[in-house]
């Protein structure tokens, strides 16, 4: 079930780099029904939409809050970066594993215990970007 749950980010690897600090960074992201992706970005809040067809996957413009985080803004950056990068999306049990172009793990996500809420909270105000 690869929509409408919480994915907690474990890894981030650009360039052949294990980017550090992602495990304890609260980053996660909820795939929507809707095709609208949201979550934490280690600091920030964002949203905007995705497309999934198959296991191709495409995120379109996404939004943020812009607040500054001391000793996470270089998960965010990473994460933010990496989700430009994916192409191909592979779910394993509760494993989520997000690659590149050329087929390396970009982004890697364990899924949360529960199913994400749909809450006010949860779920982002609507913007310009949609």
């Amino acid at each position: 079930m690869l929509r409408g749950r919480r994915w907690c980010l474990q890894a981030i690897v650009l360039d052949g780099e294990r980017i550090a600090g992602v495990e304890n960074a609260g980053a996660y992201i909820v795939l929507g029904n809707d095709d609208r992706a949201y979550g934490r970005g280690g600091c920030n809040r964002f949203f905007g939409k995705y497309s999934l067809d198959g296991s191709e996957i495409r995120f379109g413009p996404l939004g943020s809050t812009l607040m500054y985080c001391e000793g996470s803004m270089h998960v965010e950056s990473a994460f933010f970066q990496a989700l430009d990068m994916v192409s191909r999306v592979e779910e394993g049990g509760e494993t989520l594993t997000m690659l590149a172009p050329d087929g390396s793990a970009v982004l890697t996500f364990e899924a949360e215990k529960e199913d994400a809420p749909e809450t006010a909270a949860d779920a982002p105000r609507r913007s310009g970007l949609e």
